[in-house]
This record gives structure tokens, sequence and C-alpha cells, in this order.
């Protein structure tokens, strides 16, 4: 039992550490001084003061037909055009574009939320509220064991990248070719999903625990017999 709680703590550890990439700041107008038009950057530049927000593309700036022009550059999914100062710059949220494969993520835009909010590796922060999903169902305790197997049947190696030297340090994680689970996946095929992956280790807390409680109930019931068993034999004795 001992050895089980240890392995839900581990994995409370991997939940508590994996996160989303970088967060760009405070992603509302009232941050960055501005206010959230519809229409695209024409890249003349801005004359300073407070920051004007183009989150959509511009029909008029050929371009960039399914992104954001800003200046001589089309900005990245998600991302806004500052005009505000001498140049215009793209921003994800309250800071800087994204860089080095993250992306920007924003759910919605609206005045609270005018562009992106966060950068993350490989694709958009995964959204949580109600309000932006649909067909949700809760999972039984047979679907939760069956995630749960599927968890442990992932098999973790260490590897390098190709592009890396000999003397890089040895990165641990799975193969997505040897990962029969579609849950730590994402879209593209290649690229690991973590909110998945974190979801799997969360369904392995809940059943480990489902699994503690009944040890702790057995071990309970079996004390108590041992107990009634030593009365019965003492009263047997003359």
């Amino acid at each position: 039992m001992n050895r089980i709680a240890g392995f839900a703590t581990a994995l409370l550890l991997l939940l508590a550490g994996v996160g989303c990439g970088s967060v760009s700041g405070n992603p509302d107008a009232a941050a960055t001084g501005g206010s959230s038009p519809s229409g695209g950057a024409t890249g003349t530049g801005g004359s300073g003061g407070a920051a004007v927000h183009v989150c959509s593309a511009d029909a008029t700036c050929s371009r960039c037909p399914s992104a954001v022009c800003c200046g001589s550059t089309c900005c990245g999914p998600g991302e806004w055009c500052d005009t505000s100062g001498t140049a215009p710059i793209c921003r994800c949220g309250g800071g800087d574009a994204c860089t080095d494969g993250n992306s920007c993520s924003a759910p919605v835009v609206n005045t609270s939320n005018p562009c992106g909010v966060v950068c993350c590796q490989g694709s958009g922060c995964p959204v949580s509220r109600r309000a932006y999903k649909r067909d949700i169902q809760p999972l039984d305790r047979a679907e939760i064991d069956r995630v749960y197997a599927q968890l442990r049947d992932i098999k973790l190696t260490t590897y390098q990248y190709k592009s890396e030297p000999p003397s890089a340090p040895r990165r641990l994680g799975f193969i997505i070719d040897d990962t029969k689970s579609s849950y730590p996946v994402n879209g593209d095929g290649n690229s690991v999903n973590l909110y998945g992956y974190v979801s799997m280790a969360v369904a392995a807390i809940q059943a480990q625990s489902e699994e503690i409680a009944a040890l702790r109930a057995e071990v309970v019931q079996l004390r108590r017999d041992a107990r009634r068993a030593a009365a019965s034999q003492t009263r047997k004795r003359p």
C-alpha cells in the first residue's frame, strides 16, 4: 500500500510540475492600455502612447490573408499587432511575440480578452472552461481504469534528438511510435499533448486512491477479524 501511495505522490508532483510554457503577462486591454478593433494594421506604425490592438486579419492586406499584418511581417496565430510605438510589433497578450516553436492562444476575442493570452509549446494552451466545450462526458470507474492501464503501458525511454551533439544531456520521455493511446499525442502526430498526458496521470491517481481506500478497508477488516479470533480463543481457554 505504501508503494501505491508513493506512486500517487510522484504523479501529483508530475501534475504540479507540468505547465503551459511561458505566460505572456496580463492579457486584458487595461494592461496594455488599448482597445480591440477588428480591422488589420496597414503597417505604417503608430504615433506612440496607448497600445492599439489589432487582433484579426485585414482583407485589404493580401500579404497575410489568414493572419494579422504588422508592418513588413505577419503575426503568428493568436498574436496581435501593437501599433502604439514608432514601429508595429507582434505581441502575445501583454508580452512579446512567441518564439522557439511556441504559439499564442486565445479562446475568444472580446473587450476583456482582446487578443492572445499565453504562449505554449507546440499547440495552444488547453482551455478548460465549460463554456468552450461540448459533449462533456465524465469518466466512470471502468473508463478511469482503462486510461490508467493505458498510462501504465507507456514505455519511458532516454534519448537524444538527432540535431543534438553526442555530448548533450539525455532526455527522458516516451516515443509516440510506441504509444497506443491517443490522449498524450497532439493532432499533428509528432508532439506530446501535455494536458492529455497529465490528465491520464490524474486518472491514475483517482484509480489508485480507490485501490488504497479498498486496501485500507481490507486491513481494518482483517484486524477486526484477528481481534475477534483472539478474543474467541481466550474465552475457550480453561
